[in-house]
């Protein structure tokens, strides 16, 4: 290697150049590593010497995983890039220099390293889709573009607080987001200008604090078109601060502080969260098994405890058979854990799910074993049912079992199903409790109802 650095300036660039037109652009990416001079003729010839087609196929890697370098040098020399991107970059540059008041060539070379960094998150489809774009040199709208074909170059608003979220400019943005446009979706279609996801994927707390400083002085609660532009849904766009999508996001991530403040926003700000959004919050966290985040959704306030409702609520935390969210929901229903119908009552709720621990969490919590409510299921012959008459009528054995260990009592054996398994574990039970032999299932399919009713034990 030494050898080659001794080498005049125009041998060693010539060298550099035949070794990736021999080796491809990916072999001779690797060979960077033996020095930095090399390393640096190597990135300019293969960014700045060779046609895009070079760049395409397996040799993609390298350009997406170093598009920021890429781009940078293009601006310089197009070279067959995509023109109109370059000059919508470049202008975003010249925006934040007149804005943030850089000045000097080194200055705007880290802010255009910033910049595209920034807006390699924020580009539809990601770095990758961007470097397509970047390659794409067609004049009208093709399959592998995805940026809008008017003059690109000129910046609207949503252009000038993707560059300054980008960068980190929190004085800048703090002074675009009022003159976001109250009603309009005049977006660019190729950029992802959502402040508020970018702020939590980024956890960044410092844009966090700027947007909803932002969306306080907004009367969203007043105005229904404006909370639905800003905040949603709408069925017109995509709103800018989508906050039911961005709290999933939290309690998907875990982010329980976050979760928190973006809930007490909204409970200060926002109009009441609806039933289906709070059911739809409360299952994701539910699902994930974080207790610290399904306690801030449960301790919501606009709501209170009757945004919790047992029939969906407690049906998902039973569903997932987690005790600790089970007993953190049943201590946030509205009503006493032994007051409600067969669709809303715990026990029957925990029965349905099929689930022994949900039915024996929902047991040890207080629930009354032998309840009898009002019944809406046409095939059980009684006006009142307890939860072991459910039990059995869905043949749930190990259900049945935990019910019966726990002091239920069983119908008698004129209720009983024609079901083998079910029939003979009831069976099993009352011959161990009462010592008396009862009819085998075959017997007891051929008897009378009134047969049947005549046993006593």
């Amino acid at each position: 290697m030494t050898s080659l650095l001794d080498l005049p300036p125009e041998l060693f660039q010539q060298v550099a150049h035949e070794l990736v037109k021999v080796a491809g652009p990916r072999e001779a990416w690797e060979l960077r590593k033996v020095c930095r001079t090399f390393a640096a003729e190597i990135e300019h010839d293969v960014f700045t010497k060779h046609p895009n087609s070079m760049l395409s196929g397996r040799n993609h890697m390298v350009l997406t995983n170093s598009l920021s370098r890429f781009i940078m040098k293009r601006m310089d020399a197009p070279r067959g890039a995509n023109e109109q991107i370059l000059k919508k970059i470049s202008s975003m540059v010249d925006f934040l220099a007149t804005e943030i008041g850089f000045t000097t060539h080194q200055e705007r070379i880290l802010y255009t390293e910033e910049l595209l960094d920034g807006l390699k998150k924020m580009w539809i489809g990601g770095p990758r889709r961007l470097a397509n774009d970047v390659l794409c040199t067609s004049k009208t709208p093709c399959a592998c573009s995805s940026y809008s074909w008017r003059n690109v170059a000129d910046l609207n608003i949503y252009d000038k607080l993707s560059a300054s979220i980008a960068v980190k400019g929190y004085d800048v943005i703090e002074k675009l987001l009022p003159m976001l446009p109250p009603e309009t979706d005049d977006r660019n279609i190729f950029l992802e200008c959502k402040p508020l996801q970018l702020a939590v994927n980024e956890h960044d707390r410092l844009l966090l604090g700027v947007i909803l400083a932002f969306l306080k002085t907004l009367n969203l609660r007043g105005h229904r078109r404006v909370f639905e532009n800003f905040i949603g849904p709408s069925y017109d766009f995509a709103p800018l601060f989508p906050m039911h999508s961005v709290i999933a996001t939290t309690i998907t991530k875990e982010d329980a502080e976050t979760t928190k403040i973006l809930l007490d926003f909204y409970a200060e700000n926002l109009p009441k969260l609806g039933q289906h959004t709070f059911d739809h919050l409360a299952y994701i966290a539910i699902i994930h098994s974080n207790d610290k985040v399904l306690s801030h959704l449960l301790e919501y306030s606009p709501g209170g405890t009757s945004m919790v409702t047992a029939r969906r609520t407690l049906s998902d935390a039973c569903e997932i058979s987690n005790v600790s969210s089970i007993q953190m929901v049943l201590r946030h229903l509205p009503s006493d854990i032994n007051e409600g119908s067969i669709l809303t009552l715990p026990l029957f709720i925990a029965v349905r799910s099929r689930q022994v621990v949900a039915v024996q969490t929902v047991l040890d919590l207080g629930a009354e074993i032998n309840i009898l409510v009002k019944s809406n299921l046409p095939s059980i012959p009684k006006d009142l049912v307890t939860p072991i008459d459910v039990a059995i009528h869905r043949k749930e054995l190990p259900v049945i079992q935990c019910l019966i260990e726990n002091g239920a009592k069983v119908p008698h054996i004129s209720e009983w199903p024609e079901h083998k398994k079910t029939y003979n574990l009831l069976r099993n039970v009352e011959m161990n409790r009462s010592g008396i032999s009862l009819p085998t299932q075959l017997q007891h399919k051929f008897m009378t109802p009134k047969e049947l009713m005549a046993l006593e034990y």
